[in-house]
């Protein structure tokens, strides 16, 4: 048939690209790259010794545990400044093994630099430095400008509302200047604690001035403050100085502070008196139901505290009140007053004079004379029990409602207690220009002043005729007694209030009473909330519990975040 030949197809070229690879059997490029021709030299001296070849491969693991090194001296440095031995040590250890592998991986490290990754790892270096920098300024700036804000729950770093107050008096008045000297060794913990203190008073006035004093490193300095006859100030003295009184404070807290500072700003110390005869609570009585704590508060504001037996306070054949006499304090009788002893307290009171009466529901029908007494001022005690249904007991009933007066004008609705108190309220006829004012109430409804308490384990709540909540349990009087002369009256239904054991507590108690006795005694510039004695916060941890939290927060947490960042760096390496 002629013997044509026909052309054998081609094949369809691949539509894959050639690229270059490795035998299944070979090691990652092992053999020469895709179309490329090189001269494979059998010379040896490029060949890698096998000490430097050890030395390369152990520096990625020195170079790791250089860094862990670092990073808990540094942690030490921060946390545990004075173990020198421990931080410094570690911090050594970390520059030697980062010496190491540098040395090891010079070559590697100086290629890498030169990379563009390397470029925008340099660029974000300096961004970081840059915000730093930011940071480190703004500090600066907020340091020099003496502005912070307290945010612990008890304010332990502000002064009081107290404290403010009296520092804010003394722009006005002709006092002088206070002078607080700390005598303390600088440097130590003490001593920087209690310089924190001193500078937020001298922050607070112009008026104030603090001095640190080393008594070691500057006696000569330290005898202007102390008398060479004495024996040794302890180190940590506070000398408060002013109008050429000085008071010490050996606690460096605020309301010793505070206190002394009140007690070198008075001229006169005025007297307090407690009654006694009628089974009245003693201010010397220590135990939870005694008043010993009210009384040294009384004390630290710089009042003297004294008893008076009334029926045995004779002037020229007459019962009268000594003329010393800031303010009378009748402190839950138990017993009623005579008669001659009620016409002193009215002469006294008649003459300008104050008095605070804290008169129990449990004496109710036993101090008849007494209550009639308080009625002519133009206040009534009620015959019956307060219930508060929310409170636990209920015969306890708790107080955040507070009035209108210069006595509880800044407690906002901070807590009071109040066990076993009896209704407190105003006569249908007072005294001709009397003011009267509440001082505090219960809650709500969920009150009532309960007339037949004996019932209260039988019911739940009151009866329809009993008088629902809120309800007063204190009253404060101003009662003209003449043209130029006015006494001060408060009346509460509880003495149980001001015992040590709710006078101790967080509760506004102990403020509640000094601020009573500061109005009643004219010395309405020290009403106020006062200083709280800082609280301690801390956490007890065994042994094992501080072992376990060094070697956590030590080794463990920046141990895997090591390991976390050399095993991610190992893995890309040998991709």
């Amino acid at each position: 048939m002629g013997g044509e030949r026909r052309a054998l197809p081609l094949s369809q070229p691949s539509s894959r690209g050639v690229r270059e690879r490795c035998s299944r059997h070979a090691r990652y490029r092992l053999l020469p790259f895709l179309h490329r021709v090189r001269v494979v030299s059998h010379e040896t001296k490029h060949r890698v010794l096998p000490v430097a070849r050890l030395v390369k491969n152990l520096t990625p693991y020195v170079g790791a545990l250089g860094l862990g090194f670092l990073v808990a001296g540094v942690l030490l440095l921060a946390l545990q400044r004075q173990s020198e031995i421990y931080w410094g040590g570690f911090l050594v250890a970390g520059l030697a093994c980062s010496a190491f592998y540098t040395a090891g991986r010079f070559s590697e490290l100086t290629s890498m630099f030169g990379r563009r990754s390397a470029k925008r790892g340099a660029n974000a270096v300096l961004l970081i430095v840059i915000v730093a920098g930011i940071v480190v300024l703004a500090n600066i700036i907020a340091n020099q400008q003496a502005t912070q804000w307290d945010f612990t729950a008890a304010q332990q770093y502000s002064l009081s509302e107290q404290t403010r107050k009296i520092l804010g008096e003394l722009a006005t008045s002709n006092d002088g200047d206070i002078e607080i000297v700390l005598l303390d060794r600088r440097g130590t913990e003490q001593q920087l604690r209690a310089s924190d203190l001193l500078q937020l008073y001298d922050d607070a006035s112009s008026r104030v001035r603090v001095h640190v004093i080393d008594p070691e490193a500057e006696p000569e300095r330290a005898l202007t403050y102390t008398s060479p006859t004495e024996p040794g100030v302890a180190l940590g003295t506070i000398i408060v100085a002013a109008k050429g009184r000085t008071q010490r404070v050996t606690a460096a807290t605020e309301p010793e502070v505070t206190n002394a500072i009140i007690r070198v700003l008075t001229t006169e110390t005025k007297k307090i008196y407690f009654t006694s005869g009628h089974q009245e609570k003693d201010p010397l009585e220590t135990d939870a139901n005694g008043i010993s704590g009210i009384a040294s508060k009384l004390e630290d504001s710089a009042y003297a505290v004294e008893t008076l037996v009334i029926a045995r306070s004779q002037s020229e054949d007459v019962l009268r009140i000594p003329e010393d006499a800031a303010a009378i304090v009748v402190a839950g009788p138990q017993t009623d007053f005579l008669q001659a002893e009620l016409d002193a307290l009215q002469t006294y009171l008649d003459g300008g004079g104050s008095a605070i009466f804290l008169v129990d529901p449990e004496t109710q029908g036993l101090t008849p004379e007494l209550d009639a007494f308080l009625v002519e001022q133009g206040i009534v005690l009620g015959n019956d029990v307060v219930v508060d249904a929310l409170a636990q007991p209920p015969v306890y009933p708790v107080v955040q409602s507070y009035g209108l007066h210069p006595i509880v004008e800044s407690f906002g609705n901070a807590m009071s207690i109040f066990p076993l108190a009896r209704s407190v309220t105003t006569a249908e006829k007072r005294p001709e220009g009397a003011e009267i004012r509440e001082l505090f109430t219960t809650a709500d409804e969920n009150s009532w002043a309960e007339t037949r308490p004996e019932e209260l384990a039988e019911r739940s709540g009151p009866t329809p005729e009993q008088t629902l909540g809120p309800i007063g349990l204190a009253m404060a009087a101003t009662i003209p007694r003449g043209q130029e002369t006015a006494s001060r009256l408060v009346v509460v239904g509880d003495s149980d209030f001001i015992s040590n054991e709710l006078t101790s507590a967080p509760l506004l108690n102990a403020d509640l009473f000094l601020n009573m006795t500061n109005w009643v005694a004219q010395d309405e510039d020290l009403i106020s909330i006062r200083p709280r004695k800082p609280e301690d916060r801390r956490i007890a941890l065994s042994a094992r519990e501080r072992t376990n939290v060094f070697f956590l927060s030590l080794f463990i947490i920046p141990g895997v975040v090591v390991v976390t960042g050399v095993s991610a760096w190992w893995g890309r390496r040998g991709r």
